[in-house]
């Protein structure tokens, strides 16, 4: 008896993802959150801050490596927040919002570093180009004014296309600077 039900279980399962796209299990085992409480609370971010609060950070610019998208980006390992120094350090991906000071320094991939060292954007650059102007940028010490802010993006639930490439829907975060201290 108790196998039949499990077989049902992972049938009626399998059915529903071919069918909507959706696997009824762990998508009702979720929590639900209403858009109401997301509008009328703080959604904490990954260094314990609320969402688009401004803080002065401490960070290390390190290279991407923690998937393959990764390759060619830059992170922030943030170690400080407003001087209280984090239990681990926290990695972030970063933007440069479009109204910082102009003496923002740091660049999120190779092709903004190349432009930030020679003031120029390149058509195109090479992989040792590109190691050549990391020296003295990976690993640089920064002391960054920024916001943690985030969007809804991703692969639709119930959508069952072949046609897309990417990830399912899900929340992005990432650090917005807005000035640095340090440059």
């Amino acid at each position: 008896m108790k196998r039949t039900w499990i077989a049902v279980t992972v049938a009626l399962s399998m059915t529903c993802w071919v069918v909507c796209g959706e696997d009824p299990i762990t998508e009702t085992a979720r929590p639900k959150l209403t858009l109401n409480q997301i509008k009328t609370h703080d959604l904490i971010g990954e260094m314990g801050i609320p969402l688009g609060q401004c803080v002065r950070v401490r960070a290390t610019i390190v290279k991407g490596s923690r998937t393959k998208s990764d390759t060619g980006r830059y992170f922030l390992d943030v170690t400080h927040v407003e001087s209280i120094p984090l239990e681990k350090p926290v990695q972030m991906t970063f933007r440069v919002h479009q109204f910082a000071e102009e003496r923002v320094q740091v660049a999120n991939d190779g092709f903004s570093l190349v432009e930030l060292r020679t003031g120029e954007k390149p058509s195109r650059v090479s992989s040792d180009k590109i190691e050549e102007y990391e020296v003295g940028y990976v690993g640089k010490k920064v002391e960054l004014l920024v916001y943690e802010t985030g969007m809804f993006d991703g692969f639709p639930r119930g959508l069952k296309d072949s046609s897309w490439q990417g990830g399912g829907y899900q929340f992005f975060n990432w650090l917005m600077v807005m000035k640095q201290f340090n440059p």
